[in-house]
């Protein structure tokens, strides 16, 4: 792994890991969307305007497709602010409710509202990042794979102007969603769930992250804890090697000893050591 910037950088995400930062300006609850308003909102973190460096992330909870909240990135939204970074923290449909591809959709419109906000919110639309995990990881991972008028998720209310996420960073994202009988049957449940009655093979494969690599994505940062008995860590593995074998740039961070849905905090050992690999990845990518 590389040494996490310059001093001043290191300083100050040493802070934003504290606590030891003004607190972002938050707005919460914000809708993104004329439909379905009930769950798609997200909520602002605004740095202070003399840290604001241009950039946007945007994080999307995991859950296992059925649970979670856009509340759960609080801590890490608040020390990307404290970088200067404008973060947009997203909720979506849940199943059993809403199946594939209703999630997909619902990221899409907010990626779409957010890049939309770019002027009034103080960042360059064009270094926007991804983040996720779990299932939040898969949804960041599809933003990245799916060109911006792919027919997947697409609706009325898209403008299919929104470029890809300039960077996608994912904690122990699902990325594979086929399986042989008995294989990794914990997340099979979870796709199961994702995909509703129709668990066909043909409707696994189409969503796949790993069948929709073309080599146009983005640079990709994997971070994954060694004892995820939930996600395979070689799964991460597999797909950047698929990446980097299409053209993309893509790199994998092994956390030791983290188990799964590590990552919604700056506080223990195995979160900074995630958080330092993806502000390092960030600040790099996003600079150019």
């Amino acid at each position: 792994m590389r040494a996490v910037g310059d001093g001043g950088e290191a300083g100050a995400m040493s802070n934003a890991m504290q606590g030891k930062t003004a607190a972002p300006r938050v707005e919460r609850a914000v809708p993104y969307s004329r439909e379905h308003t009930e769950a798609r909102r997200l909520d602002w973190y605004f740095p202070a305007p003399e840290k604001a460096n241009g950039r946007c992330v945007m994080l999307i909870h995991g859950g296992g497709f059925q649970k979670g909240s856009r509340e759960q990135w609080d801590g890490v939204a608040a020390a990307l602010s404290a970088l200067g970074y404008v973060c947009a923290s997203v909720g979506y449909r849940l199943a059993p409710g809403f199946v594939f591809p209703a999630p997909i959709e619902d990221v899409r419109i907010a990626l779409d509202f957010v890049g939309r906000q770019a002027e009034k919110c103080g960042f360059d639309p064009r270094k926007i990042a991804v983040m996720g995990s779990s299932a939040g990881g898969y949804l960041a991972a599809m933003l990245a794979l799916l060109p911006p008028k792919d027919a997947l998720g697409w609706t009325d209310e898209l403008s299919g102007n929104t470029p890809r996420p300039a960077a996608a960073g994912l904690y122990c994202p699902v990325v594979v969603t086929q399986f042989e009988p008995g294989e990794c049957a914990p997340l099979d449940g979870c796709i199961r769930m994702l995909l509703g009655a129709d668990g066909s093979d043909a409707r696994r494969a189409a969503a796949a992250p790993l069948e929709r690599i073309t080599g146009q994505e983005p640079p990709f940062l994997f971070l994954h804890g060694t004892e995820d008995t939930l996600v395979p860590a070689e799964h991460c593995e597999r797909m950047a090697a698929r990446l980097r074998a299409a053209g993309a740039a893509a790199s994998v961070c092994l956390i030791p000893g983290a188990g799964h849905g590590f990552g919604y905090g700056v506080e223990t050992p195995a979160q900074k050591t995630a958080f330092a690999a993806l502000t390092e990845f960030f600040a790099r990518v996003l600079k150019s």
